[in-house]
């Protein structure tokens, strides 16, 4: 499956915040729950991009559309915005495990997705 270095990214924020959240981001531990203004937000500070909501909505878009991330359809947190967090495709791939084994070179991680 191929990814856009966009995609990983926005991934590697689902994927950290479960490993913050709970320590794991397996199937049966996946915390990750992210809306469009917590990736807009992230992607902005950690990758210093100029992105807007409908930007990493189309982003998102295209994820769901991969099976890698799921829209909850509603907020846990309580927020007026649905939650979404990583799917089964994200764990069905392998992609999950391969993740936090390569976690030490994110350029790597990037280049390996983008090849498959």
């Amino acid at each position: 499956m191929k990814l856009t270095q966009l995609e990983t990214n926005v991934l590697q924020i689902f994927y950290d915040t479960s490993m913050d959240c709970c320590g794991e981001c397996t199937e049966d531990q996946n915390m990750s729950y992210n809306n469009v203004r917590d990736i807009k937000q992230e992607l902005n500070h950690t990758w210093f991009l100029d992105l807007t909501e409908q930007q990493v909505g189309g982003v998102f878009t295209s994820l769901v559309k991969k099976g890698l991330i799921a829209d909850l359809e509603e907020s846990p947190r309580g927020l007026d915005i649905n939650d979404f967090f990583l799917g089964d495709a994200f764990f069905e791939q392998g992609i999950a495990s391969n993740w936090e084994i390569e976690q030490e070179n994110k350029e790597e991680v990037a280049s390996e997705w983008n090849e498959k």
